[in-house]
């Protein structure tokens, strides 16, 4: 694992930590800090992290992933449906999103998603 968060009280303090870091990773390991991949911003910002948005109170899943998955959703089962795929290869996408969704605040967004666009397919995947 190589990504990771610093927090702060202030811009000094987290300057002087990515400083202390470059130079710890240039002295001691011969390794580089991409300058286009570290930036110091407000927390209020929010941090793209991980394949989530995090916000000091509240951690969203990217509106690219979520676009992402009914794209991916709608044409799996539009193919179950036509009895092209397996049932448990649409179970699985659907799981996997799900699992996905557990760390970030999403029960509105997946209560919509699946009220509006896959009535059908949560009473198979449930039943």
């Amino acid at each position: 694992m190589d990504d990771f968060v610093i927090f702060g009280n202030s811009k000094k303090e987290l300057h002087i930590c990515k400083h202390k870091i470059k130079m710890f990773l240039k002295e001691i390991l011969d390794l580089e800090l991409p300058s286009n991949k570290c930036s110091i911003f407000p927390v209020t910002y929010g941090v793209n992290f991980l394949g989530y948005n995090i916000f000091y109170n509240n951690i969203k899943i990217r509106k690219k992933n979520y676009k992402n998955f009914i794209k991916r959703t709608v044409k799996l089962n539009k193919n179950y449906k036509k009895q092209k795929i397996d049932f448990n290869l649409l179970k699985s996408s659907v799981c996997s999103y799900l699992g996905y969704c557990k760390l970030a605040n999403t029960f509105k967004l997946n209560f919509k998603i699946f009220t509006k666009n896959f009535k059908d397919l949560v009473y198979l995947i449930t039943n």
